[in-house]
Order: structure tokens, then sequence, then C-alpha cells
């Protein structure tokens, strides 16, 4: 059984949480509504650990001599992940036309709409039905070795990634909004399913869907001892989602967690990430096995600016999918090594 499943989830140590309106001239909140204590969650007996099977096939080919190929498939299936469920709450369904923010679908999503006491409600972690994983990858790689004076290694990867997956609390930043390519399969420290809505639009791409993403490196051996290399990456950009914290009225759920207006997948994606970083080395010999090496590294080379998140994910905010974590400028840095 994965125990982190339960880091500061279960336990008598759980300080109780109320929601409830704010005022912020006054200071004062309103009613407050009980969310959850130590009375009001606990485990399914019927609990099984998430697990995930792997396979690999895999082709290499010496091309000719010094230069081979190599050629991946990979299948990677999650099953029996875990999330919350309330057990006692009384809900219904009712629709909702997709009617916010710019370019909404206009599509009806059937929503949970709580009718009875939230204060009585009971939170289990368990295996919701079909919450699960798939994952596809295929990559062809060149590889050379140090002759001639350079080598190369050179790769590009498909994937497509697909399935259910948890989404953020609708804080900044990637863990914040769903805007990213970092997968999570736990609930530790979070309380994804004890709202139901939280499962409306789950199933779509998966944050780490990457479609596209090509590698190369080499490095070659100048006169007088200097060494250059570059690194060279791309990669698509991460899924754009659309979510709401605008329904509050209709959910009459008090913790109002965001919900997914359209599955992952739909929104397109950030721009590209292309990265360029290249080294130039010189190696002195300072007597017997003792080496010294000093390089000046150029990162960034291309002063790309792409950014890797937003700033928000909900379509009400007068900040969605304002850009944010742009790529670090270039910079340049001086570094020495002793080897012995």
């Amino acid at each position: 059984m994965a125990t982190g499943e339960y880091a500061n989830k279960i336990g008598p140590s759980i300080t109780p949480i109320y929601v409830g309106p704010y005022d912020l001239p006054s200071g004062q909140f309103g009613e407050l509504t009980l969310s959850r204590s130590s009375e009001n969650l606990g485990f399914d007996p019927d609990y099984g650990s998430p697990y995930t099977d792997q396979f690999i096939a895999s082709l290499e080919r010496e091309l000719r001599q010094g230069l081979g190929a190599q050629l991946n498939y990979v299948y990677k299936r999650g099953r029996k992940f875990a999330g919350w469920q309330d057990i006692t709450g009384q809900y219904a369904r009712v629709p909702y036309v997709d009617d916010l923010g710019s370019n909404p679908t206009g599509r009806t999503l059937q929503l949970y709409q709580l009718q009875s006491d939230p204060e009585q409600r009971q939170f289990r972690i368990t295996n919701p039905p079909d919450f699960n994983s798939d994952v596809h990858a295929v990559s062809f790689g060149l590889f050379k070795r140090m002759t001639g004076k350079w080598q190369m290694t050179a790769s590009a990867t498909w994937m497509r990634a697909t399935g259910s997956l948890q989404e953020g609390q609708g804080a900044a930043g990637e863990a914040g909004t769903g805007v990213g390519i970092i997968q999570r399969g736990g609930v530790q420290f979070r309380q994804f399913g004890q709202d139901p809505n939280n499962y409306v639009n789950v199933d779509g791409r998966l944050k780490s869907d990457v479609t596209w993403q090509f590698k190369v490196q080499t490095t070659y051996q100048l006169p007088a001892g200097f060494l250059v290399s570059a690194n060279f990456s791309s990669r698509d950009g991460a899924h754009l989602v659309r979510r709401t914290r605008a329904l509050k009225d209709i959910t009459l759920v008090p913790e109002n967690r965001p919900i997914l207006l359209q599955p992952r997948g739909e929104n397109g994606r950030l721009d590209d990430v292309v990265i360029l970083d290249a080294r130039l080395q010189k190696d002195f010999r300072l007597g017997g096995k003792v080496h010294l090496a000093v390089f000046a590294d150029a990162l960034n080379l291309l002063n790309g600016d792409t950014t890797q998140g937003v700033v928000t994910s909900l379509v009400e905010s007068s900040s969605y999918l304002y850009p944010l974590e742009p790529l670090t400028p270039r910079r340049f840095m001086l570094g020495a090594k002793v080897k012995f």
C-alpha cells in the first residue's frame, strides 16, 4: 500500500478546516462551514495500491563503424490511481452550458449539485473507477562515438499520454493552474475528489503529454587542446486548459474548487521550448595524472524567452493564461576543474 497517499491527510493531528466568505472592508468572516477534520476523513477498506506496468521493445543496429541507431517503443499503463470520494453527501446532476470566458464551447456539462448538509459529508481515499493512464512512446536515436575528432548523440521522441489526472487547486504556477508537464498521480497534500465535480472532464491528455521532443548533443575536438560541445533540445509546450470557480451557485459545494470546462488537449499548447547550450573547454596537463580544465559555458545561447506556465487557467480571471515562468535569459559562465 502506498502510505504516502495518507501524508498530511488522515490522522488525529489533522486540524479542522472551515470555509466561508470573507469581507475585506470589515475584515470579518461570514458563516463558516466545516470542510474537513479528523472526524470526516478516512480510507476505503477495499482500497488497492496503485500500480504501473511497463513494456519496452527495442531494436539496435550498427549502421557503420562508430555509428549506431536505436528504435524503442514503450507502453506504460497506470491503474487504480487514488482519489477522494464523498460517501455520504447527496448530489443531483444538473446541466450547465459552457458560456464562460473567451472561446466558450457551448457544450452542456453535467455537474453535481450538493443537496445535503455539507458538514455531514464523509470523505474516503479510494480507487475511483476508470482512474487510469496510458502512455505510448516511440523514440529513434543515432549514436556516434568519438572518432574523427567528434561524437554525437541525437534522438527524436513521439509520445501520446492519455487518461485521468489530478488538477491543481487554482493557485499560480504549474501545481495550481494545471498548465505544465510535470505529472503527479498521488493525493498527497491534496483534496482531489472530495468534490465530485473534480472528475468532470478529467479524462483527456495528461500533463506529461509532450508529443514531440528532439535532442542533440555533440562534441568536437579543436586544435591546441580545445574542445567545443553543444546541447540542443526542443519540445512541445504544455497543454492549456480552461477552468472555472464561478459555478458555486450551481454546485453549492462550499470549497468551490476549480472545474475543468474542457478535457485537456482541446485548447492548444504553449509555444515550443527550444534551448541551445554550448561549451568551449581547454585542458592543461599540470604533471603526472593531474589535469586542469578551464571552460566557458553559454547557456540559452539563442536567448529564447518562451514561457512555460500561466498565472491562472481560471477563465473568469483578468490574468487568464497570462504568461509565467519564462526561460532564464542568455548567460555566460566561466569555470575550472581539476582531475587527478
